[in-house]
């Protein structure tokens, strides 16, 4: 974490996270093209941890980290035990997903939301 500068799209969601916790939670006066869940969660890690970088990579972290429990246990529900396994580890070695665990871009919530909508639909 910290290792990498924010790029633009991140300064810019930080930005509307903290202007949100800072007294426009319904952007009112400033209009994201990102899900409000998002840049809610993002300015509650800025209050809780700090400003800074560092922050916004935890929360991606947690929600990328959740995934895999997730993706696991959506695959044994289907298939059983050694392919709860087999998708935990797939997902926790998949590229993709590491490269985008410390950003503070949206992609780790929406993954994280699309995965558990998926095992709630599995579970009925």
């Amino acid at each position: 974490m910290g290792r990498f500068a924010f790029t633009a799209d991140e300064a810019v969601y930080s930005a509307w996270a903290r202007h949100a916790f800072h007294g426009d939670p319904w952007f009112l006066t400033v209009w994201p093209d990102k899900p409000p869940l998002f840049l809610w969660t993002l300015g509650a890690a800025f209050m809780t941890l700090g400003n800074r970088p560092e922050a916004a990579q935890f929360l991606n972290i947690g929600f990328s980290t959740l995934t895999i429990a997730v993706a696991g246990v959506t695959a044994r529900t289907l298939w059983g035990a050694p392919a709860g396994v087999t998708a935990a580890a797939l997902m926790a070695l998949n590229p993709f997903a590491v490269s985008f665990a410390p950003t503070a871009f949206t992609d780790p919530m929406l993954v994280f939301a699309g995965m558990t909508a998926l095992l709630l639909a599995v579970r009925g």
